[in-house]
C-alpha cells in the first residue's frame, strides 16, 4: 500500500513539474514587443524558441513591430544568424506598414551596405525624420557633410530641428557649424545663437566637447561683446573635469602659468 502511495505521489509530482514547466514556457512566449526587443538586442540565444514563438503569437496584432524585430534580428545577427537580405525583406514589410524605426534602419542599410541604393536610403531617412526620428535627422546632416545628401537647406533644417529637440550630437554639431560661419561672416548674432544652443541643451555624453566649444567661443577676441575670461575659465575647467583631453592639457598648462605668474609677482 505504501509503495502504491509513493508511486502515485511520484507520478503526481512529475505531472505538476511538467505542467509548471509548460506554463513557464507559455509565459515566456507571452512577451511584449518591448520585452522582445530587449531580449533580441541582448542576444539571449537560450530564449530563441520563446522569442520566435512570441513573434508568431503577436504577428496578427502587431505585424509592423514583428517584421521590424525580425529584420532587427537578421541585421544584427541576434538570435538568428546575420543575413542582410533577410533583414531587408522583413524591414521592407515593416516599412510598408509605416514603421518609423524600420524606415530609419532600412534607409541606413541602403546607404551603407552593397549594393547601395542611396536614393531609396535618403527617402527612407527623410520619412523617418518627418515622423520625428532624431537620429535620422542627424544622419541626414552627416550625409550632407559627406557630400551624399545634396540639399544644404534641408540638411540644416533637419539638424536645427534635432538640436531644438535636445539631441546632443545635433546640438553640438549645429552650434559648431553656426560658430564657424560666424567666424567667417563676423556675425555676432550667429555667435549668440551658437552659445544659446550649447547652454540650453542638456548634454550627457558630450559635456566635455560642449564645454570646450563654449570656452573657445568665450575666448574669441574677434567678438568683444562675447569675450568673457570668467566664462572661458569656467567652461574650460568643466570640460577638463569631464575628461576631454584637449581641455585637460590646456587647463593644466593654464593653471601652471597662473601659478608661475603669481610666484613671480610675489617675489617682486
Amino acid at each position: 500500500m505504501k509503495l502504491v502511495i509513493k508511486s502515485l505521489l511520484f507520478i503526481t509530482l512529475v505531472i505538476v513539474s511538467a505542467f509548471s514547466n509548460a506554463m513557464d514556457i507559455v509565459k515566456k512566449s507571452e512577451m511584449t514587443i518591448e520585452q522582445l526587443e530587449i531580449v533580441i538586442l541582448n542576444n539571449e540565444i537560450d530564449k530563441k524558441y520563446n522569442v520566435l514563438k512570441a513573434l508568431s503569437n503577436l504577428e496578427m496584432e502587431y505585424p509592423a513591430d514583428v517584421n521590424y524585430l525580425r529584420g532587427l534580428m537578421y541585421f544584427y545577427g541576434k538570435i538568428e544568424n546575420k543575413n542582410i537580405s533577410e533583414a531587408i525583406k522583413y524591414l521592407n514589410l515593416a516599412v510598408d506598414l509605416n514603421h518609423i524605426e524600420a524606415s530609419y534602419l532600412l534607409g541606413s542599410i541602403f546607404i551603407s551596405f552593397e549594393p547601395r541604393d542611396i536614393t531609396s536610403g535618403i527617402e527612407l531617412l527623410e520619412i523617418a525624420s518627418k515622423n520625428g526620428h532624431l537620429r535620422a535627422m542627424y544622419n541626414i546632416f552627416v550625409l550632407y557633410k559627406k557630400g551624399i545628401y545634396l540639399n544644404k537647406a534641408a540638411a540644416f533644417d533637419w539638424i536645427a530641428k534635432a538640436a531644438s529637440l535636445g539631441e546632443e550630437n545635433s546640438s553640438l554639431i549645429y552650434a559648431n557649424e553656426i560658430y564657424s560661419e560666424a567666424q567667417i561672416d563676423k556675425n555676432l548674432e550667429k555667435v549668440k545663437k551658437a552659445v544659446n544652443i550649447l547652454e540650453s541643451t542638456q548634454f550627457q555624453k558630450l559635456k566635455g566637447e560642449a564645454y570646450f566649444l563654449l570656452a573657445s567661443i568665450y575666448n574669441d577676441s574677434e567678438f568683444k561683446f562675447i569675450e568673457n575670461d570668467q566664462k572661458r575659465d569656467k567652461y574650460l575647467e568643466l570640460s577638463a573635469s569631464e575628461g576631454f583631453e584637449k581641455a585637460k592639457v590646456l587647463w593644466t598648462n593654464y593653471q601652471r602659468l597662473k601659478k608661475d605668474k603669481q610666484s613671480m609677482e610675489s617675489e617682486r
